[in-house]
């Protein structure tokens, strides 16, 4: 009768692991959903799935996040990287890479408005209301369709509220001085207050 498993004879070629079937655990993945080094406005978790390799050959596919660089007058930089990547150094590298948005068209003796609103984790909200309260009375800041940002030309220079809001992200209200021959860029977080009517 044949033994079960017979003995190996040194340097057969075969290693006695192969005849053994291995069971690997699945990583902790809590670490990776938990709180980044870099915080929420700038670091997205990407769902990766969590697969038990059969062999040692096949590994665990490794945390992914996506790291959004948005700051005002800019266009935004994205990448996707192995979370374990996704640190201040980063972040620094990618504003290298920062390329300014084409500015609203400025008029002699007026000047403009470029807006970009920000819910309560400082992401960008890209639908909503703004309005101007000045001299000439109250102002509809448009939306501009690829920035999503609330540009506005040709505004008499003077001192100006704005009222903002979107649905789900709140409301805003705070000031801003509009000069003449110049685009005047802001930021206006959002109290993430309910908002009825308002897209």
């Amino acid at each position: 009768m044949k033994e079960a498993n017979p003995p190996h004879k040194e340097g057969c070629g075969c290693s006695e692991e192969s005849t053994t079937e291995k069971t690997v655990s699945a990583p902790d993945r809590s670490a990776v959903t938990g709180t980044l080094e870099l915080g929420k406005k700038f670091v997205r978790p990407i769902e990766t799935p969590t697969v038990i390799p059969r062999t040692r050959i096949v590994k665990q596919p490794e945390p992914l996040s996506e790291v959004v660089l948005r700051e005002p007058g800019t266009i935004p930089v994205s990448v996707v990287v192995p979370t374990r990547e996704a640190t201040p150094e980063l972040l620094l590298e990618l504003r290298k890479s920062v390329l300014d948005l084409p500015p609203p068209l400025v008029k002699e003796g007026s000047g403009a408005i470029d807006v970009q609103l920000e819910n309560r984790e400082g992401q960008q909200v890209k639908n909503g209301t703004v309005t101007l309260d000045g001299p000439q009375g109250k102002l509809a800041v448009p939306l501009d369709p690829a920035t999503r940002r609330f540009r506005l030309s040709d505004i008499p220079p003077g001192e100006y509220s704005i009222e903002a809001a979107s649905a789900g992200s709140g409301r805003a209200f705070t000031r801003l001085n509009v000069r003449a021959g110049d685009v005047t860029r802001t930021s206006v977080p959002l109290d993430g207050s309910t908002v009825r009517g308002t897209t």
